[in-house]
């Protein structure tokens, strides 16, 4: 119906996707009907132009470091994009071709290391049983484009899952909890707690500034030696309990599950000898841990700003004016020569932090940011995936948005959110149904009462 429909004009291009809701929500009703191959909603040259593209060696399709979407890259840009990276001697070395590929040799140290410590009762058999390697596959390095930055570098990332250390990473994520909630005391967990901290906050003399603190390819940057020892230290001589085994034993499995970490791109195998890679269980935690460290030795020597929160790589903070912002953003370069700062300063009272707008006015006002590359591709309402998943995603952005906006930002929001939906071919009495439905559920008052539980009660 809607081929035979293309000669005509539309009046909005948001005509389009709204006829197509309505279109395939009239289909439904037919589910059960035999549809002819050639009048579906893919057509033949469909099909045949995914195939094209698939058998094409002359590109390369991913999808973008952050956001949705699909990225076509040149096979010969994206590989000398990665060459730049892996070629960098300080954090990684070749090991040559796959004829260097120890993975067998790998996977059978391992697995006696983790027989001894579960032979000395270092881990119960149910926790050696989880992290036993059987089977282990090799590390795979690709990269995803940056297309919010010029050139679209890359960002490596390392496919960890199936390997070897993959594992016994996320047994030592578990140890390493208690270091990582004693250098995170500034950190936040989501974009909801952050909106609901700043909304709550009262301009004073001390909010007359607000800038954002980045930390330049954080992961590749952090020395592992260094953070290894700032985490044994912590685990045996800080305010925790003796941990489950050694300290000698606990930086061999910390070198073992990142130092020892071999992973092949393009035929060829490398091996990271410094920072940590993203993809990686323990990546995150390292990372947060180095940067924490260092945080807690800045705030040592000089009072905190009035509002600090920190995410990850991520920084948000308040100043009395800009100067004051510029000397502390010179504190931080000073703080490590792996830490390299940039900063981004407010414009016209407004400043995007971890995919929320903070707008300063008589009060704090919080909505949604979208990156300018923000290219309103979610799941689509053609796509062969589960109704009830659609309608999840419906409300999933209408939560965020009753949870990040303020009350004067909620509406426009949840106009762009249905606009988005249409586009997506949503059908439109279902995506205002469901919008509406989950705005009266968050609004509804909650009572929670606890009626006591009384055995053989007879009355």
């Amino acid at each position: 119906m809607f081929s035979q429909l293309r000669p005509l004009f539309p009046s909005s291009i948001e005509s389009i996707g709204q006829l197509k809701g309505r279109l395939n929500e009239y289909a439904h009703s037919f589910v059960n009907s035999t549809v002819r191959s050639d009048e579906s909603f893919w057509q033949k040259n469909h099909f045949q132009a995914a195939k094209l593209l698939k058998t094409r060696s002359d590109i390369y399709i991913t999808k973008p470091d952050k956001g949705s979407g699909v990225v076509i890259l040149n096979c010969d840009d994206y590989s000398s994009k990665m060459a730049t990276i892996l070629e960098d001697t300080n954090k990684f070395q070749s090991l040559g071709d796959l004829s260097a590929d120890h993975t067998l040799r790998t996977e059978i140290k391992l697995q006696k290391k983790l027989l001894q410590l579960y032979k000395n009762n270092f881990f119960s058999k149910e926790v050696y049983s989880l992290i036993r390697p059987v089977g282990s596959q090799r590390p795979r390095m690709y990269g995803l484009p940056k297309i919010h930055k010029p050139n679209s570098p890359l960002r490596p990332i390392l496919s960890m899952v199936g390997s070897v250390q993959h594992g016994l990473a996320k047994l030592l994520v578990e140890i390493l909890d208690p270091v990582v909630k004693f250098y995170s005391i500034h950190c936040i967990p989501d974009s909801f707690q952050f909106a609901s901290s700043i909304r709550n906050l009262c301009p004073s003399i001390d909010t007359k500034f607000f800038v954002s603190f980045d930390i330049s390819s954080l992961y590749t940057n952090v020395p592992p030696d260094e953070t290894i020892s700032i985490c044994a230290d912590f685990l045996c001589r800080g305010p925790t309990e003796t941990p489950r085994f050694p300290e000698n034993v606990f930086i061999e499995l910390m070198e073992m599950a990142t130092k020892s970490v071999a992973f092949s791109f393009d035929n060829m195998m490398y091996r990271q000898i410094d920072g940590v890679s993203m993809g990686s269980p323990l990546g995150p935690s390292i990372a947060n841990i180095f940067v924490g460290f260092y945080e807690r030795l800045l705030f040592n020597n000089m009072p905190k700003p009035w509002c600090y929160v920190r995410y990850v790589d991520d920084t948000f903070a308040s100043f009395r004016s800009r100067e004051a912002a510029c000397s502390f953003f010179q504190h931080l370069n000073k703080l490590h020569p792996s830490l390299q700062f940039t900063m981004e300063e407010e414009r016209d009272n407004m400043l995007p932090f971890f995919d929320v707008l903070m707008e300063r006015t008589p009060v704090f006002l919080t909505s949604i940011f979208r990156k300018p590359t923000f290219t309103g591709l979610y799941l689509s309402w053609y796509s062969f995936a589960p109704k009830r998943r659609k309608k999840d995603l419906i409300r999933t952005l209408t939560h965020r948005a009753l949870t990040i906006c303020s009350s004067s930002r909620l509406t426009p929001e949840l106009h762009k959110n249905k606009e988005i939906f249409l586009s997506n071919g949503y059908p439109e009495q279902l995506v205002s149904y469901t919008i509406r439905s989950k705005v009266d559920n968050f609004n509804r008052a909650k009572v929670l009462l606890v009626a006591p539980f009384i055995s053989n009660f007879r009355g």
